[in-house]
């Protein structure tokens, strides 16, 4: 039962904007901890965790657009979110670039 008290905690913070609580709760969205899966709802809130300038969602915006989760695939939007991201010091970032490289 902790997830799902965890999830709603998040929840409840994430829809009064806090950007850290953003991106746990699409974390949560993206896995299905404590919460149904559900990839556009991710996709959302690591959009709006992102857009407060939150590197990692920033991070995971870049690979929902390139994998096409939860979103059209768009290789462009992916690119510049995870190179934003990157340039702010998200490790996420610096890993799917690296798996890309090779």
């Amino acid at each position: 039962r902790l997830p799902e008290v965890a999830a709603e905690a998040f929840h409840r913070a994430a829809k009064l904007g806090h950007r850290d609580s953003q991106y746990e709760y699409a974390r949560r969205l993206d896995t299905g901890d404590g919460v149904q899966e559900d990839a556009e709802a991710a996709f959302t809130w690591f959009k709006k965790a992102g857009e407060q300038g939150h590197a990692d969602a920033l991070a995971m915006v870049g690979k929902a657009y390139l994998n096409g989760r939860g979103t059209a695939p768009n290789r462009g939007q992916a690119m510049v979110a995870i190179t934003r991201a990157r340039a702010a010091g998200s490790p996420i970032a610096k890993q799917i670039l690296e798996d890309m490289s090779k």
